[in-house]
């Protein structure tokens, strides 16, 4: 299953160019087991990410969990 989840988030995110900087380098998501995080630097960009993975899990047959899906915030020391 986690070789196809990362066929299946490969084929959602080539198009996705940001994330969170990691070393010069944009990060949008983690994935331990069969569990995905999507990392945003706004609700836009997370929306999206979520959009794009929605549409190709259904494309590949995976289906997602609504009740164990959830959003969390964090903020720099400035509060943004």
């Amino acid at each position: 299953m986690t070789f196809i989840l990362e066929v299946m988030m490969h084929e959602a995110l080539k198009s996705i160019d940001f994330g969170v900087q990691v070393c010069g380098e944009p990060v949008n998501n983690l994935i331990f087991a069969d569990d995905i995080d999507l990392i945003a630097e706004s609700d836009r960009q997370l929306q999206e990410l979520t959009d794009k993975v929605n549409e190709c899990s259904k494309l590949f047959g995976i289906m997602q969990r609504k009740q164990r899906s959830e959003k969390q915030t964090c903020m720099d020391k400035t509060g943004k």
